[in-house]
């Protein structure tokens, strides 16, 4: 389900949320993030949404989208596992499972040279809050 810009501000004034991020902020985080790494796994969450998705990000996508048709200012948070375990393929006969380890350390002390961001680190995974 894609919100539309007006119920994404709907969301976001009803919840009273505190916003720490806004489009240019995450731009640049995520391009040198990925500048740095070449890749991030991260699992992240979308206002108004209950469901926690993860994936590889890779490339940063054309403002004012996160990873299209997701904008910006629709992530709640973005998680930096240590540890993710990511299956290719629905198709259980053909899926293959592949144990992935980043050092979230590294990417911690690159994201705080960067810039002042609101995170959370905790069981091995660290969080940026895009609204809390």
């Amino acid at each position: 389900m894609t919100l539309t810009e007006k119920s994404i501000e709907k969301i976001i004034r009803e919840s009273n949320f505190s916003s720490f991020m806004n489009n240019s902020k995450w731009e640049k985080l995520l391009e040198i993030l990925i500048e740095k790494f070449d890749s991030l796994l991260i699992r992240y969450k979308l206002i108004g949404r209950e469901k926690i998705l993860e994936t590889e990000f890779n490339i940063v996508d054309f403002s004012p989208f996160f990873i299209e048709p997701i904008l910006y200012k629709e992530i709640e948070w973005i998680e930096f596992p240590q540890k993710m375990i990511m299956i290719n393929n629905k198709r259980v006969s053909r899926q293959t499972i592949f144990e992935h380890h980043q050092n979230i350390s590294e990417i911690e002390n690159l994201i705080n040279k960067i810039g002042v961001f609101d995170l959370e680190k905790d069981n091995g995974t660290l969080r940026l809050y895009g609204y809390k």
